[in-house]
């Protein structure tokens, strides 16, 4: 249910921003509203949230292993191998208490999604889902630099948000 997609939300959030910080101001946000009124208690909820969000640090690219790697110099790419392993076992771990947690309190959960539901779901959110991708492959192909990279995102998803998805007049 939503309290092991919070914390594979925070393993995923770590792995774009690595700022526990960030994590915590997201999820937060959108996970505790949701949990509560979903029939979470509100102390589990804040709980979980606050357990998970410190794995953004863990996980690559870590803006802590970057600057210790910087500062002690170190290799960064060894210390965003030494980050991955603990923070997929501290999310592993998170979830297994939250599933226990959930069962032993009774929590709500979502009945699985069909197949057909994923699919539509999918190819609506493909528009989202092409910016990284158009990013990072215009990035590694040397289309344009990380700069122009940086204005492409913020134009790709003008353009998304006002004609695709409509969320902005």
């Amino acid at each position: 249910g939503l309290a092991i997609s919070n914390v594979m939300s925070s393993l995923m959030f770590g792995g774009v921003s690595g700022s526990a910080v960030a994590d915590t101001s997201a999820m937060g946000r959108t996970y505790i509203p949701a949990m509560v009124n979903a029939g979470y208690d509100r102390s589990f909820s804040i709980g979980l949230t606050a357990a998970s969000s410190p794995i953004s640090p863990l996980i690559p690219p870590s803006i802590a292993w970057i600057v210790y790697a910087f500062i002690t110099d170190q290799s960064v790419m060894r210390m965003f191998v030494a980050g991955v392993v603990p923070g997929l076992l501290w999310a592993l771990a998170l979830m297994v208490a939250a599933y226990f947690i959930s069962k032993r309190n009774n929590y709500p959960t979502a009945d699985p999604a069909s197949f057909s539901e994923v699919m539509v779901t999918f190819w609506k959110a493909v528009p989202a889902i092409m910016m990284p991708v158009i990013i990072l492959f215009g990035i590694r192909m040397g289309v344009f630099t990380v700069t122009e990279a940086s204005v492409l995102a913020v134009l790709y998803s003008l353009v998304v948000s006002i004609f695709v998805y409509r969320d902005m007049s």
